[in-house]
């Protein structure tokens, strides 16, 4: 059995964000703002499965939802949105 330990990293060159990857990962980063999110996840490659985006700020929701290229956005926990 292949057991695989958490991992934390802050940077967003890791190989599993810009891979399909098949197993139980879930890549977590903690940024500045949207703007710097939305940034990362167009430079990482080919449009997400789905992007999650938990935020306290004010309006950030809308400007995540549409420009996020995800099949599908949740943002703080709420219903997913199919694009």
């Amino acid at each position: 059995m292949l057991r695989l330990c958490p991992d934390l990293s802050s940077t967003a060159s890791l190989e599993v964000l810009k891979r399909e990857i098949f197993g139980p990962i879930i890549p977590i980063l903690s940024v500045s703002g949207v703007e710097e999110a939305i940034d990362i996840i167009n430079r990482i490659g080919p449009k997400p499965l789905i992007a999650y985006c938990y935020t306290k700020e004010e309006g950030s929701e809308n400007a995540f939802v549409k420009s996020v290229p995800a099949g599908n956005i949740a943002v703080n926990g709420g219903p997913q949105v199919g694009t």
